[in-house]
Order: C-alpha cells, then sequence, then structure tokens
C-alpha cells in the first residue's frame, strides 16, 4: 500500500510530467523567480517549510518584518487538466482559493464582481 505521500508524487507526475527531484528544483527555482512572493496575494513566502520570525528581521526581498510573523511556505500551483506549471503560491490562495476544482476563472471573475457590488440588502428590512 503506498503511503500519501508516494501517491502524492505519483500523481504530480502523471499530471506534470516532472519527477519528484524535478518538481523540488523547479519550486525553488519559481519561487526565486517570483521574489519570495506568493503570485496572488504577495504575501512574503520561502521554499521550505513555515518559519517563524521576530519584528525587526531582514526578509529575503530586502524588506523588514514589521511585527512578529510567520514566513509561510510557498506551494507550486500547477493546472491539473493540463500540467501547466503557473507559479508559487501561499497555502491561502492555493488551497483555499483554487483548491477544491475552484479552478475556473469566471467563477473567479464573478466573485470579483460581486465582492465590488454596491447593493447593501439592510435597506430591505
Amino acid at each position: 500500500m503506498k503511503s500519501g505521500r508516494k501517491r502524492k508524487l505519483g500523481k504530480i507526475r502523471r499530471q506534470t510530467g516532472l519527477t519528484p527531484k524535478q518538481w523540488k528544483v523547479l519550486r525553488k527555482r519559481v519561487v526565486e523567480l517570483q521574489g519570495r512572493r506568493c503570485a496572488i496575494c504577495g504575501e512574503p513566502g520561502r521554499d521550505g517549510s513555515s518559519m517563524r520570525v521576530k519584528a525587526g528581521t531582514p526578509l529575503w526581498d530586502g524588506s523588514v518584518a514589521e511585527s512578529d510573523t510567520t514566513v509561510r511556505r510557498l506551494y507550486l500551483d500547477h493546472d491539473h487538466a493540463r500540467g501547466r506549471v503557473r507559479g508559487a503560491l501561499c497555502f491561502r490562495c492555493n488551497h483555499r482559493l483554487l483548491g477544491r476544482g475552484l479552478e475556473d476563472w469566471r467563477l473567479h471573475r464573478d466573485a470579483a464582481q460581486y465582492l465590488r457590488s454596491a447593493r447593501d440588502y439592510r435597506s430591505e428590512v
């Protein structure tokens, strides 16, 4: 019986054609190319596991942590249907925004329109 990690790596290989070693090297490269920031929200991140930093600590992008914070791991995002590797994302954007089959750009366009709408239903009471 395969472990969950082995199943995941096998799935990534089938979807992208990359070996686990290639995936790791590519993640490091993409994180660097994006300036160690999430491609969607811009939050600072890193290749590897999350790390706590104290206020005043210099960050990799030249900025300084304004308060005690956690610099989170960035995950390589890929198109499950076509295998394209799109970029490095934080957990929130990768798993909560795009995860669970929510990769349809039309859904996100419609959600953005909804959030921009000026409608306030409080007047209906």
